[in-house]
């Protein structure tokens, strides 16, 4: 994160670094929290389609069986998740990158 903030700021003249540095604090803080929020909901969702009630039941007091299938069953919707993610930040990066050759 360092290199990228001294490399947006310093594309900037002078007088636009208070701007620049809003933005890109900004926009980290927008990412961060839009990350969680579509990861927690794609695990919640996944994690509940598949028995999550009562794998988080197995998991308090359940067999060894039980738990074992439970912590499969929120390693596969954390795979969901993180499946999700990593298409949404690929879509971005790649429209990114095609605004920037646009400009040159």
């Amino acid at each position: 994160m360092p290199l990228l903030s001294v490399g947006i700021m310093s594309a900037l003249p002078p007088d636009r670094a208070g701007l620049g540095s809003g933005l890109n604090s900004a926009a980290r803080e927008i990412g961060s929290a839009l990350g969680a929020a579509v990861m927690g909901t794609v695990l919640t969702g996944r994690f509940a389609g598949r028995g999550g009630g009562t794998a988080a039941g197995a998991l308090a007091g359940g067999d060894a069986a039980a738990r074992a299938r439970a912590v499969e069953t929120f390693v596969d919707a954390m795979a969901a998740g993180f499946a999700v993610v990593a298409v949404v930040v690929a879509v971005v990066g790649l429209s990114a990158a095609a605004g920037f050759r646009d400009r040159k």
